[in-house]
């Protein structure tokens, strides 16, 4: 796999932050710092998949 570059990735992960900010969302520097090792393939899917299992970015508020 090809590695994204840093300047990029940053740009990226912006554009997560704007588009989520226009939906009322925030993401959190943790949630932006798994978003990161994952998109420098620093994680796999899989290891994101259970991270987001075992903790309470996955668990959606009533």
């Amino acid at each position: 796999m090809k590695r994204i570059p840093d300047e990029k990735i940053e740009l990226m992960l912006g554009n997560v932050r704007a588009t989520l900010g226009i939906e009322g969302l925030l993401i959190s520097e943790e949630e932006t710092k798994i978003l990161r090792q994952y998109l420098k393939g620093e994680l796999t899917e899989e290891q994101v998949l259970e991270i987001i299992r075992t903790t309470d970015a996955g668990k959606v508020n009533d």
